[in-house]
């Protein structure tokens, strides 16, 4: 069943970068979610800067912190992400990657909770689980906010810096599944022609304040 389910999403993220005609390293925008009241954010976050920044932030995130472990792991995108762009931006975050589904809840999961971008920079703020802690006293897992700089535009996105924040101070969002269906937003074209395909994080300065 995982593999089917796999498959699946790794043939739909082929089919978009099939319709590919030309490729830019990146590109500079504004953005902002969760969105102001003047705002159309389901077009900021599905299409460029915003897809391919969150891709670059989960990449480094699954890099810099699984180091070591085995197994899928589950990002949780907002929900105006619309299921194509969702499925991928794990395909491209890396091979253990899935987006999140029903019946997928017990995966460790990372959830994107913020986005900025003003130009050539962006800030992201994700939920990690804290992995090397184990599970809470009630079963659920740690989780810790961080927040990555990341910086682009012209060039490829490239995670800069983290920084960490104390750990257990942030509620974990609702759960937005993978394929229950997009619900009609207005204004939420999808444009996936300038997707990074350099599969490569470059190495990042870290942060540890807390």
């Amino acid at each position: 069943m995982r593999t089917q389910r796999n498959t699946r999403i790794a043939l739909g993220a082929t089919l978009a970068f099939a319709a590919l005609s030309a490729s830019l390293a990146g590109c500079v925008g504004y953005t902002t979610y969760p969105a102001a009241s003047w705002q159309v954010a389901s077009g900021e976050m599905n299409g460029p800067p915003a897809d391919e920044i969150m891709i670059e932030s989960v990449r480094w995130a699954v890099n810099r912190y699984e180091t070591g472990t085995s197994g899928s792991l589950a990002i949780n995108l907002p929900d105006v992400v619309r299921d194509r762009t969702y499925g991928v931006i794990a395909a491209r975050a890396g091979e253990r990657v899935v987006p999140m589904e029903r019946g997928l809840e017990d995966l460790p999961t990372y959830h994107l909770t913020r986005l900025w971008v003003r130009g050539d920079k962006a800030e992201v703020d994700l939920l990690r689980p804290v992995n090397e802690l184990g599970a809470s006293p009630t079963g659920e897992p740690i989780i810790q906010a961080v927040t990555l700089y990341v910086q682009g535009g012209l060039q490829s996105w490239r995670v800069e810096r983290a920084r960490h924040w104390k750990i257990g101070t942030d509620a974990v969002p609702p759960l937005h599944y993978y394929g229950d269906g997009d619900e009609p937003i207005e204004s939420d074209p999808v444009d996936e022609n300038r997707y990074d395909s350099d599969p490569d994080g470059a190495e990042a300065m870290i942060d540890l304040d807390s």
